[in-house]
Parts: C-alpha cells; sequence; structure tokens
C-alpha cells in the first residue's frame, strides 16, 4: 500500500520541472529515506528495494514536464514505489523458480541485507539518466548473437545459464522501464489528478452537522443522502472534466446511468466505480468501509484488491486494503439510518458515547467503570429520549443529571417483590 511521502518544495519542483538535475537531486534527498523504508518492508530485500527506488525516481525525470503541481509528483511516487516494489517482488520469485528448476543461482539473490545506501542508489539514478550508448550499442549485440546460439548456450552448462539468466534480467528490466513509463503516465491522468482535483482549494464540500441529514443532488444527475457529520467533496469541473466526488462518514448514493464516464467515489481506503446504481457508504476515519448495493452493481477497489458488487450484496474494506464480507450486524449498522434507526451492535459504552452525539448531537457522559460495558441497540432517529430509554435498557444504566450534564450511572438493583 502506497505511503505517504514528505512535501516537496515549491521551488524545487519548478526546478525539477524545468530541468535542474540539482533539483531532482534535493526531491531525492527529501523522499529517499521514506521511499527506502517502504520500498525495504515490501520488497523484503535491501537489493530489489534499491532498485524500484532508482526505477521510480528515473521515470519521474523522464516524465517531468508532465507534472502539474508539487503533490501531484509527492503523491506519484508513492503510488509509483508501491507498484514498483510490488514488480520487484515478483521478479525476485520469478528467478527463484528459474533456478529451482535449471539449477545454480544469482550470487546475492538470496541474501536478506536490510542496508540500503542512498548515496550509492543516487549514484544509480544518474547512471540511469545519463545512460552510456556505447554500452547500450554492446548489449544489443550480444543479445542477437545469443538469439542466434540460444539452443548451444542452454546446453553449455551452469555458466551458461547464468548468461541466459543476465540477459533476461536486461530484458525484464527494459520491458519495466518502458512499460513503467506508460503506466506512470496513465496514473497521472487517472488516479492521481482526481486525487488532486479533490484536495484542491477550488473542490466544493457539502457537510452536515451532528444530528442533521441531508440529500442534493450532484451536477451529473445522481443524489446523495449524507449521514449525520458526512462531508461529501466534489472537485472543479465535475461532471464534465472529472466525474468524481469524496465521501466522509455515511451516505447512500443514486448514480445517474447512461453516461459516458463511471461516477467515481473515494470513500476512505476505497475507491467505488458504477455506471448506475444505488449504494450506501459507511466510512468512518481510522474505521474499515462498509458498501452495501441496492440495485445495479459496482466495483470495489483497494491498493491491493478489486471486487465486482451486485445488487444485495457487500463489501467491507479494511485498512490493510483486503475485501471481505460484512456481517449482518455490521451491515446494519452501516446502513440502517437510511431507514431512520440507529443499529449498534456490541459495541463498548466509550465508542458509542460519540455515535450518539454524531446521529443526535446530545452530549452524553459516563461514570468510568461503565466504559468498557458492551451494548448492543436498535432506536428511532431524532428522538433522544427514545434512544436513552433503548440505552438504559440495553445495558442496565441510568441517565441522570449532574450540573446540568447527562451521565450515565450503574442502574439501582431492581427491588424484590
Amino acid at each position: 500500500m502506497p505511503v505517504p511521502l514528505p512535501s516537496i518544495e515549491p521551488g524545487a519542483f519548478a526546478a525539477f520541472k524545468a530541468g535542474d538535475e540539482a533539483a531532482l537531486e534535493r526531491i531525492y534527498r527529501q523522499v529517499a529515506g521514506a521511499m527506502c523504508a517502504s520500498a525495504l518492508e515490501e520488497v523484503g530485500h535491501a537489493a530489489g528495494a534499491a532498485r524500484a527506488v532508482e526505477q521510480v525516481v528515473a521515470r519521474a525525470w523522464a516524465h517531468k514536464t508532465d507534472f502539474g503541481t508539487s503533490e501531484q509528483l509527492r503523491d506519484l511516487l508513492a503510488a509509483e514505489l508501491h507498484e514498483a516494489s510490488v514488480r520487484e517482488k515478483g521478479r525476485r520469485k520469478a528467478i527463484r523458480r528459474f533456478e529451482e528448476h535449471e539449477g545454480g543461482g544469482v550470487q546475492g539473490e538470496r541474501t536478506s541485507s536490510t542496508t540500503m545506501d542512498q548515496n550509492e542508489i543516487w549514484a544509480h539514478i544518474v547512471k540511469a539518466i545519463h545512460p552510456d550508448n556505447a554500452a547500450l550499442v554492446a548489449a544489443k549485440r550480444a543479445a542477437a548473437e545469443a538469439s542466434r546460439h540460444g539452443a548451444a548456450a542452454h546446453i553449455a552448462g551452469v555458466g551458461k545459464r547464468m548468461s541466459v539468466l543476465a540477459m533476461l534480467g536486461i530484458a525484464v528490466a527494459v520491458i519495466a522501464i518502458i512499460g513503467g513509463g506508460l503506466f506512470f503516465l496513465q496514473r497521472a491522468g487517472e488516479q492521481s489528478a482526481v486525487s488532486t482535483a479533490l484536495r484542491s482549494k477550488e473542490a466544493v464540500q457539502t457537510e452536515t452537522k451532528a444530528g442533521q441529514r441531508g440529500s442534493m443532488k450532484l451536477g451529473d444527475g445522481s443524489n446523495a443522502d449524507l449521514g449525520a457529520e458526512a462531508a461529501l467533496t466534489v472537485p472543479k469541473g465535475f461532471p464534465d472534466k472529472m466525474r468524481a466526488a469524496q465521501i466522509a462518514g455515511a451516505a447512500r448514493f443514486t448514480v445517474a446511468s447512461g453516461k459516458k464516464a463511471p461516477f467515481e467515489l473515494r470513500a476512505g481506503s476505497a475507491i467505488v466505480k458504477s455506471a448506475g446504481a444505488t449504494f450506501t457508504v459507511m466510512a468512518n476515519k481510522d474505521e474499515p468501509v462498509t458498501i452495501k448495493v441496492d440495485s445495479g452493481a459496482i466495483t470495489v477497489a483497494s491498493d491491493t484488491a478489486t471486487r465486482q458488487v451486485a445488487a444485495g450484496q457487500a463489501v467491507r474494506v479494511m485498512l490493510d486494503g483486503s475485501i471481505v464480507e460484512p456481517t449482518a450486524d455490521q451491515v446494519a449498522e452501516a446502513t440502517s439510518w437510511v431507514t431512520g434507526r440507529l443499529v449498534v451492535s456490541n459495541r463498548s459504552i466509550k465508542d458509542l458515547l460519540p455515535i450518539l452525539k454524531r446521529w443526535y448531537n446530545v452530549d452524553v457522559r459516563a461514570e468510568v467503570p461503565l466504559l468498557p460495558r458492551m451494548v448492543s441497540l436498535n432506536a428511532a432517529l431524532g428522538a433522544t429520549d427514545s434512544v436513552i430509554t433503548a440505552l438504559e435498557k440495553a445495558a442496565n444504566v441510568k441517565q441522570i443529571y449532574l450540573k446540568q450534564q447527562m451521565v450515565l450511572t450503574d442502574a439501582p438493583p431492581k427491588k424484590k417483590k
């Protein structure tokens, strides 16, 4: 999963776009620590992680004029590093399968080194952006010669197998650089463009307050019903230039169909795409995202998985990017507000209090010993008395006032008849 990188200085970015190689090094030095740590964690091998960092920085330099902002460069570096790390991990697996099948091995590929030299990585980046043309010509000639005599090279033994493997590595690297560059541009034109537009000051954000729900019509004809304390962000140019939006909190979308581009919704760690559907999503901060489809179909994606979701189905996107099937209770918690109910399943009173604040705009506190007590309840929205009554019954507590503050205390024992 991509990790956030430090912000890039605007002055360094401007010089970078203008072709100042010294600015490239300044930017590299600024983000190298975070990039190296992220790549090493994903690849699990210092040499492979270093290659991933080298490839990404070199490709960024090759496409320096395609970046509009320093934020876009930063986000693309993070996203591309994740992709490069995944490819590098796959490359090492392929080499190991080759070794197991053919015998022999590549010196150093099986080591578990966790030391990465940022100066050495920079030296490789410089070499990558200033290729030795004579060496490239020689490599092409060697590859052509090897192609004509491939069968003999295979029979020759371990030494020859090593040469084939080396050439295989060169071929993979060339394909990765060419394909990676195209992928880099594609990402710049799609996901990062959406992210940048949603963060822009020109984006329009509509919020609901605690205890408040709302409904609004979007520019493409879609409808959005917002739960309490929800925030819907729509970028400038919606829907003609970019048919995308972002939600924080709970919302129900009825997506207009028959449009050229699908509707894209960013919700926490999930990206939802639909050509026409009705679905409910709950994307609270630092919690998994739960999505249920009422009609039509959607595609739900994260950094690590993709799932097609049809009418009547639901998914839950976890914080690590995995997509799982939610329980019935989890679906009810995420969607019951649409029908005017609050459903809470097996939550502690400590976790329940901010939920009551969100949906009822009521400030309830509890005695400290009660905070871990687990509770499940089902109450009507909009009526504070009903939810307090339901809470008292479900948690065996009593609501009292202390200096005008609503407080939950342990319910007194029932009198024996």
